[in-house]
């Protein structure tokens, strides 16, 4: 359930009975801990709450951080009953559900997030994971938390680059939406640059656009699938490029991968090309600032072969015919996929 007032937490653990962790990573822990705990005081002034950080950035994203975090919570002797708070971005809610989930078969947990991405994005859902090898999301599971607290407030605290990745994010919810909601997305991105402020309908409307695909199918069997547009290609990208040293956040990588999936698209017959040049125009203005070069063909081949996603020959695809109107399960064969990629984008 998503809520988005702070009192609503105090209520929450006012009428739990069992132990109380909160996991941040250094980011958060400097900038928004203060914040949360003014919020449960009261809670905090009369019980004991455990506290551990990791290090922010997608490198504590592990199976070797998820141990430390299990020592802790055997350390503290949690129990099923216990209650695990994230107060963190994406890589924090994905790390610490993961964490819920495995540990005596799953603890309560309830997630705070702190960035936009998240807020909008990777919060909700109940998907957990870390990173194998570089591979993305290699080894996670479903586990959706008891609560999801959504605090605006925290935006503020967020480098422009953070603020930007997720509105990657909420740019392709827009473009799954329809053509309105697009330049809905776009506008308000507009409107943040003049005056570094977040229009909050814009965050509600995608978060609870993600929450009612989600509550459709849960387990992402159908329609959920639509939500992967651009992360195929996108979490590729992301890999490799952190194999070579460059962390790009991960809504920028989404964009990314919506241009390469919109080529490949095109050349399938699929989507339109004026459609495509018209996304294209709106988010090559956006990403300009982080053009990169492609990583090599070799190491992308490898990166999306290992896609979760693939079930069958080919590369599973979720591409979009226009606006509103996305597909899902479309198999493309390596060779066009690698084709395209060997296309750097103009920006």
């Amino acid at each position: 359930m998503l809520y988005y007032e702070p009192s609503v937490l105090y209520s929450i653990l006012k009428n739990h009975r069992a132990k109380v962790a909160i996991l941040t990573d250094s980011n958060t822990e400097e900038v928004c801990l203060p914040y949360l705990s003014e919020i449960i005081k009261p809670y905090m002034a009369e019980n004991s709450v455990s506290f551990y950080s990791v290090q922010a950035g997608e490198q504590s994203k592990t199976l070797h951080e998820a141990t430390k975090i299990f020592e802790k919570l055997q350390n503290w002797e949690f129990q099923k009953k216990d209650l695990v708070l994230v107060l963190g971005g994406g890589m924090l809610c994905d790390l610490g559900s993961f964490c819920a989930s495995i540990y005596k078969r799953g603890l309560r947990q309830f997630l705070i997030p702190t960035s936009l991405l998240a807020m909008c994005d990777a919060a909700i859902g109940g998907k957990t994971g870390v990173n194998l090898a570089h591979v993305k999301n290699s080894v996670g599971s479903f586990y959706p938390a008891e609560g999801i607290l959504v605090l605006s407030e925290f935006i503020k605290t967020l480098p422009r680059k953070e603020v930007m990745s997720g509105f990657g994010e909420v740019i392709k919810h827009g473009i799954l939406q329809s053509q309105k909601d697009f330049l809905a997305t776009i506008f308000a991105f507009d409107f943040y640059k003049k005056h570094s402020i977040i229009q909050e309908e814009v965050l509600i409307n995608a978060a609870n656009f993600k929450r009612k695909i989600v509550e459709q199918d849960p387990w992402e069997k159908n329609v959920r699938k639509i939500l992967n547009y651009g992360h195929t290609i996108g979490h590729a990208l992301e890999s490799a490029w952190l194999m070579e040293g460059k962390e790009i956040p991960h809504g920028i990588c989404v964009l990314y991968g919506i241009l390469y999936e919109n080529q490949i698209a095109v050349s399938q017959g699929i989507l339109h090309m004026d459609q495509a040049n018209f996304i294209k125009s709106f988010i090559s203005n956006f990403i300009g600032e982080f053009s990169m070069k492609i990583p090599s063909k070799y190491v992308m081949e490898s990166l999306v072969l290992q896609d979760k996603k693939n079930e069958q020959d080919g590369i599973n695809f979720s591409l979009i015919q226009d606006f509103g109107k996305p597909m899902i399960d479309i198999y493309i064969d390596k060779t066009v996929v690698l084709k395209a990629l060997e296309n750097e984008i103009d920006f």
